[in-house]
Protein backbone atom coordinates (compact mmCIF):
# COMPACT_ATOMS: atom_id res chain seq x y z
CA UNK A 1 0.00 0.00 0.00
CA UNK A 2 1.69 3.20 -1.09
CA UNK A 3 1.19 6.78 -0.03
CA UNK A 4 0.88 8.11 -3.59
CA UNK A 5 -2.17 5.85 -4.10
CA UNK A 6 -3.91 6.85 -0.88
CA UNK A 7 -3.06 10.57 -1.02
CA UNK A 8 -2.24 11.43 -4.66
CA UNK A 9 -3.04 15.14 -4.40
CA UNK A 10 -1.33 15.63 -1.04
CA UNK A 11 2.35 15.02 -1.89
CA UNK A 12 4.64 17.90 -2.86
CA UNK A 13 8.35 17.69 -3.66
CA UNK A 14 10.08 21.06 -3.27
CA UNK A 15 13.37 21.52 -5.10
CA UNK A 16 15.46 24.64 -4.54
CA UNK A 17 17.53 25.87 -7.49
CA UNK A 18 20.39 28.32 -7.73
CA UNK A 19 21.43 29.50 -11.20
CA UNK A 20 19.36 26.68 -12.70
CA UNK A 21 21.17 23.98 -10.68
CA UNK A 22 19.18 21.88 -8.19
CA UNK A 23 20.74 22.38 -4.77
CA UNK A 24 18.22 21.22 -2.13
CA UNK A 25 14.99 19.28 -1.67
CA UNK A 26 12.15 18.57 0.72
CA UNK A 27 9.26 16.10 0.54
CA UNK A 28 6.01 17.49 1.91
CA UNK A 29 2.43 16.48 2.64
CA UNK A 30 -0.26 19.13 2.08
CA UNK A 31 -3.05 19.62 4.61
CA UNK A 32 -5.93 22.10 4.43
CA UNK A 33 -3.78 25.14 5.12
CA UNK A 34 -0.21 23.99 5.77
CA UNK A 35 2.75 22.07 4.46
CA UNK A 36 4.38 19.32 6.55
CA UNK A 37 7.55 17.62 5.54
CA UNK A 38 11.14 16.57 5.70
CA UNK A 39 14.12 18.64 4.59
CA UNK A 40 16.70 16.36 2.97
CA UNK A 41 19.64 18.66 2.71
CA UNK A 42 21.46 20.96 0.37
CA UNK A 43 24.57 20.74 -1.75
CA UNK A 44 25.77 24.10 -0.47
CA UNK A 45 25.02 26.44 2.41
CA UNK A 46 22.25 28.93 1.70
CA UNK A 47 21.22 31.19 4.64
CA UNK A 48 17.66 30.49 5.86
CA UNK A 49 17.14 27.60 3.45
CA UNK A 50 17.28 24.71 5.92
CA UNK A 51 13.90 24.38 7.65
CA UNK A 52 12.01 27.07 5.77
CA UNK A 53 11.46 24.51 3.01
CA UNK A 54 9.08 22.48 5.11
CA UNK A 55 8.81 22.85 8.87
CA UNK A 56 7.85 26.35 9.94
CA UNK A 57 4.55 26.70 8.06
CA UNK A 58 3.41 23.24 9.09
CA UNK A 59 3.78 23.85 12.81
CA UNK A 60 1.50 26.86 13.13
CA UNK A 61 -1.50 24.84 14.27
CA UNK A 62 -2.36 21.92 16.49
CA UNK A 63 -2.17 18.35 15.21
CA UNK A 64 -4.84 17.29 17.72
CA UNK A 65 -6.98 14.43 16.29
CA UNK A 66 -5.21 14.56 12.90
CA UNK A 67 -3.23 11.88 11.10
CA UNK A 68 0.48 12.75 10.96
CA UNK A 69 2.81 11.21 8.37
CA UNK A 70 6.50 11.21 9.34
CA UNK A 71 8.85 10.95 6.35
CA UNK A 72 12.47 9.80 6.40
CA UNK A 73 14.88 8.65 3.72
CA UNK A 74 16.52 5.77 5.66
CA UNK A 75 15.15 3.97 8.72
CA UNK A 76 18.05 2.47 10.66
CA UNK A 77 17.94 2.32 14.48
CA UNK A 78 14.64 4.19 14.83
CA UNK A 79 16.13 6.89 17.05
CA UNK A 80 15.39 9.81 14.68
CA UNK A 81 11.75 8.68 14.43
CA UNK A 82 11.58 8.42 18.23
CA UNK A 83 12.90 12.00 18.42
CA UNK A 84 10.26 13.14 15.91
CA UNK A 85 7.53 11.44 17.95
CA UNK A 86 8.74 13.26 21.05
CA UNK A 87 8.84 16.58 19.17
CA UNK A 88 5.29 16.39 17.85
CA UNK A 89 3.88 15.98 21.36
CA UNK A 90 4.10 19.74 21.87
CA UNK A 91 1.71 20.29 18.94
CA UNK A 92 -1.12 18.15 20.30
CA UNK A 93 -2.11 14.50 20.37
CA UNK A 94 -2.60 13.15 16.83
CA UNK A 95 -5.31 10.66 15.95
CA UNK A 96 -2.66 8.49 14.26
CA UNK A 97 1.00 8.66 13.28
CA UNK A 98 2.08 6.98 10.04
CA UNK A 99 5.67 6.42 8.95
CA UNK A 100 6.82 6.72 5.34
CA UNK A 101 10.34 5.41 4.74
CA UNK A 102 12.12 5.42 1.42
CA UNK A 103 14.74 2.84 2.50
CA UNK A 104 14.21 0.45 5.42
CA UNK A 105 17.39 -1.06 6.88
CA UNK A 106 15.89 -4.15 8.42
CA UNK A 107 17.56 -6.10 11.26
CA UNK A 108 19.15 -3.04 12.86
CA UNK A 109 16.40 -1.57 15.04
CA UNK A 110 17.15 -0.43 18.55
CA UNK A 111 13.49 0.56 18.97
CA UNK A 112 10.30 -1.24 17.97
CA UNK A 113 9.42 1.06 15.07
CA UNK A 114 8.15 -0.22 11.72
CA UNK A 115 7.15 1.80 8.63
CA UNK A 116 3.57 1.97 7.35
CA UNK A 117 4.82 2.83 3.86
CA UNK A 118 8.18 1.68 2.49
CA UNK A 119 9.88 2.15 -0.85
CA UNK A 120 12.73 -0.35 -0.47
CA UNK A 121 13.87 -2.83 2.16
CA UNK A 122 17.55 -3.73 2.45
CA UNK A 123 19.16 -6.33 4.67
CA UNK A 124 22.28 -4.71 6.07
CA UNK A 125 24.89 -5.31 8.72
CA UNK A 126 26.01 -2.76 11.29
CA UNK A 127 29.29 -2.20 9.42
CA UNK A 128 27.42 -1.22 6.25
CA UNK A 129 26.05 2.16 5.24
CA UNK A 130 23.11 3.08 3.00
CA UNK A 131 23.73 5.92 0.53
CA UNK A 132 20.66 7.48 -1.11
CA UNK A 133 21.12 9.54 -4.29
CA UNK A 134 18.44 11.76 -5.83
CA UNK A 135 18.18 12.42 -9.55
CA UNK A 136 17.54 16.09 -8.81
CA UNK A 137 20.79 16.37 -6.84
CA UNK A 138 23.10 13.52 -7.96
CA UNK A 139 21.83 13.05 -11.55
CA UNK A 140 20.45 9.59 -10.71
CA UNK A 141 18.04 7.90 -8.35
CA UNK A 142 19.90 5.14 -6.57
CA UNK A 143 20.43 3.40 -3.26
CA UNK A 144 23.81 1.88 -2.44
CA UNK A 145 24.75 -0.43 0.37
CA UNK A 146 28.47 -0.03 1.07
CA UNK A 147 30.94 -1.19 3.67
CA UNK A 148 31.37 1.73 6.11
CA UNK A 149 35.13 1.12 6.14
CA UNK A 150 35.32 2.13 2.44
Amino acid sequence: YTLHKSMPNKIVLIIAKKSGKKIASALNIVSENSLHGRYWGALEYIPSLHFELCYYAGQEFSIENKTVVLVDDVLFTGRSIRAALNAIESFGRPKAVKLLILTDRRFSRELLIQPDYCGLQVDSRLNEKVIVNWKEINNNDSVYLINSND
